[in-house]
Protein backbone atom coordinates (compact mmCIF):
# COMPACT_ATOMS: atom_id res chain seq x y z
CA UNK A 1 0.00 0.00 0.00
CA UNK A 2 2.84 2.40 0.51
CA UNK A 3 4.26 2.02 -2.81
CA UNK A 4 0.49 2.85 -4.29
CA UNK A 5 0.84 6.20 -1.52
CA UNK A 6 4.23 6.99 -2.50
CA UNK A 7 2.97 7.09 -6.89
CA UNK A 8 4.16 3.43 -7.71
CA UNK A 9 2.06 1.95 -10.33
CA UNK A 10 -0.03 -0.83 -9.90
CA UNK A 11 1.39 -2.64 -12.45
CA UNK A 12 4.78 -3.02 -10.54
CA UNK A 13 3.43 -3.83 -7.16
CA UNK A 14 1.49 -6.44 -8.67
CA UNK A 15 4.61 -8.00 -9.82
CA UNK A 16 6.41 -7.44 -6.71
CA UNK A 17 3.46 -9.36 -4.89
CA UNK A 18 3.60 -11.92 -7.61
CA UNK A 19 7.73 -12.13 -6.36
CA UNK A 20 6.91 -12.53 -2.86
CA UNK A 21 4.92 -15.85 -3.97
CA UNK A 22 1.17 -14.43 -3.28
CA UNK A 23 -1.74 -15.79 -5.53
CA UNK A 24 -3.84 -13.87 -7.98
CA UNK A 25 -6.42 -13.68 -5.64
CA UNK A 26 -4.80 -12.46 -2.90
CA UNK A 27 -2.83 -9.88 -5.32
CA UNK A 28 -6.14 -8.71 -6.44
CA UNK A 29 -7.60 -8.44 -2.82
CA UNK A 30 -4.72 -6.81 -1.34
CA UNK A 31 -4.95 -4.14 -4.44
CA UNK A 32 -8.64 -3.66 -3.59
CA UNK A 33 -8.44 -3.39 -0.13
CA UNK A 34 -4.83 -0.75 -0.96
CA UNK A 35 -7.36 1.02 -3.28
CA UNK A 36 -10.16 1.95 -0.61
CA UNK A 37 -7.22 2.51 2.32
CA UNK A 38 -6.37 5.24 -0.53
CA UNK A 39 -9.49 6.31 -1.21
CA UNK A 40 -10.49 7.00 2.41
CA UNK A 41 -7.32 8.83 3.07
CA UNK A 42 -7.23 11.64 0.69
CA UNK A 43 -9.10 14.44 1.62
CA UNK A 44 -12.23 15.15 -0.97
CA UNK A 45 -11.31 18.32 -3.04
CA UNK A 46 -14.05 20.72 -3.31
CA UNK A 47 -13.83 22.56 -6.70
CA UNK A 48 -11.94 25.15 -7.13
CA UNK A 49 -14.95 28.11 -7.11
CA UNK A 50 -16.87 26.64 -4.41
CA UNK A 51 -13.40 26.65 -2.47
CA UNK A 52 -12.72 29.95 -3.77
CA UNK A 53 -16.08 31.24 -2.81
CA UNK A 54 -15.65 29.87 0.93
CA UNK A 55 -12.52 32.06 0.90
CA UNK A 56 -13.98 35.53 -0.04
CA UNK A 57 -17.78 34.28 1.90
CA UNK A 58 -14.98 33.92 5.15
CA UNK A 59 -13.17 37.25 4.12
CA UNK A 60 -16.32 39.22 4.19
CA UNK A 61 -17.17 38.39 7.28
CA UNK A 62 -14.46 39.16 8.57
CA UNK A 63 -14.22 42.34 7.09
CA UNK A 64 -17.70 43.06 8.53
CA UNK A 65 -16.53 42.33 12.19
CA UNK A 66 -13.22 44.13 12.16
CA UNK A 67 -14.96 46.64 10.58
CA UNK A 68 -17.84 46.86 13.07
CA UNK A 69 -15.11 46.79 15.84
CA UNK A 70 -13.12 49.56 14.53
CA UNK A 71 -15.64 51.62 14.08
CA UNK A 72 -17.68 51.21 17.14
CA UNK A 73 -14.06 51.78 19.15
CA UNK A 74 -13.96 55.01 17.11
CA UNK A 75 -17.44 56.11 18.31
CA UNK A 76 -16.97 55.12 22.00
CA UNK A 77 -13.79 57.13 22.11
CA UNK A 78 -15.12 60.20 20.33
CA UNK A 79 -17.80 59.78 22.90
CA UNK A 80 -16.19 59.10 25.81
CA UNK A 81 -13.60 61.85 26.11
CA UNK A 82 -16.44 64.92 24.32
CA UNK A 83 -18.73 63.58 27.33
CA UNK A 84 -15.30 64.04 29.88
CA UNK A 85 -14.65 67.08 27.93
CA UNK A 86 -18.22 68.23 28.71
CA UNK A 87 -18.75 67.09 32.34
CA UNK A 88 -15.51 69.08 33.31
CA UNK A 89 -17.58 72.29 32.06
CA UNK A 90 -15.65 72.14 28.70
CA UNK A 91 -12.33 71.63 27.11
CA UNK A 92 -10.97 69.48 24.84
CA UNK A 93 -12.26 65.93 23.75
CA UNK A 94 -10.44 63.30 20.86
CA UNK A 95 -12.38 62.81 17.57
CA UNK A 96 -11.13 59.46 16.78
CA UNK A 97 -12.16 59.80 12.40
CA UNK A 98 -9.43 57.24 11.67
CA UNK A 99 -10.80 53.99 13.73
CA UNK A 100 -14.12 55.11 12.21
CA UNK A 101 -12.99 55.96 8.74
CA UNK A 102 -11.29 52.60 8.56
CA UNK A 103 -14.06 51.01 10.17
CA UNK A 104 -16.48 52.14 7.78
CA UNK A 105 -14.33 51.26 5.11
CA UNK A 106 -13.77 47.40 6.11
CA UNK A 107 -17.91 47.31 6.46
CA UNK A 108 -18.07 48.44 2.72
CA UNK A 109 -15.83 46.41 1.69
CA UNK A 110 -17.45 43.40 3.63
CA UNK A 111 -21.40 44.54 0.87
Amino acid sequence: MQSLHDGESEAVVVQWLDKKGLSDKQIGSVLRDARSRLAAARPESKPSADRDAERVSAQRDKDRLYGGLWLAAGLAVTVFSYMGAEGSGGGRYVLAWGPMLYGGYRLLKSL
